[in-house]
């Protein structure tokens, strides 16, 4: 993928505003795959965290040094900053950011919670074979084919590829650690009762739209709303559906505010 050592991949904090909102992003990704929603957020008026997860946007050997412990301690303590900075938070995450906004949101009280395409339930098999093959086969790497699928390059028209920075491949051993974190936040699902907003994508080659739909149904939140995101895939804030994403989450901050702030 993209220069992991672009500006773009570090992590950011911006803006200002009662309502903060800490990004995360997924599981060998980049703080670049949030960047363009946090810039729409931080124009919109809100405080935004972009956190680079431990291990991430360095190299997969340091990935493999870290697992689902380090990532949830990085989460929770951004959110303590964000928290000591805004009188309202919100946590939006993406893939495996998306499963640590769910584990956040089961722990703390938040005013809102916003997963992209968390994955409870996933299309590949390497989740199942991965932890096997972790002995004998340490990375897995994508061809150079299959880079370009994922950077989008046959969507150069309407895919940031410029943002499509992250890992060219995984540490196997790690995908158990990804998993744990599924678990986790799939036992506590009810423990989740911040207004939610569950975001997951029509063209989606990794998460199963059975995710979505256990979410909206395990939470105990009083408001469930969902977006589908027709024409993305995966990655899909930086998508072809970015404007429609963006849109919704900005509206959906905006009913918190206003909800806070009725007697």
């Amino acid at each position: 993928m993209s220069d992991l050592s672009s500006p773009l991949a570090r992590p950011y904090a911006g803006g200002s505003g009662p309502l903060g909102v800490l990004l995360l992003h997924g599981f060998t990704g980049t703080p670049a795959h949030m960047r363009p929603l946090g810039d729409a957020l931080v124009a919109a008026g809100h405080r935004v965290r972009i956190p680079l997860l431990p291990g991430h946007g360095t190299s997969l050997s340091d990935m493999n040094r870290t697992g689902w412990r380090d990532w949830l301690a990085a989460a929770k303590s951004e959110y303590s900053l964000l928290r000591s900075e805004c009188a309202l938070t919100a946590v939006c995450g993406l893939s495996m950011g998306g499963i640590l906004a769910l584990i956040l949101a089961e722990e703390y009280v938040l005013d809102g919670v916003i997963t992209i395409s968390a994955p409870l339930y996933l299309r590949k098999p390497l989740s199942r074979l991965a932890p096997l093959l972790a002995p004998v086969m340490p990375y897995a790497r994508w061809s150079r084919a299959q880079v370009k699928k994922k950077s989008g390059e046959k969507y150069r028209d309407d895919f940031l590829r410029e943002y499509s920075i992250g890992y060219s491949g995984v540490p196997t051993g790690r995908v158990r650690d990804l998993t744990h974190l599924t678990f986790l936040a799939h036992r506590d699902l009810y423990a989740v009762s911040a207004p939610i907003l569950v975001v997951s994508s029509g063209k989606d080659e990794t998460v199963s739209a059975v995710s979505a739909r256990r979410i909206l149904s395990g939470v105990s939140s009083r408001v469930r709303q969902e977006l589908l995101l027709p024409n993305s895939r995966h990655v899909s804030p930086i998508g072809p559906d970015r404007a429609l994403l963006t849109a919704r989450v900005i509206g959906f901050l905006s009913d918190i505010q206003k909800e806070a702030q009725t007697p």
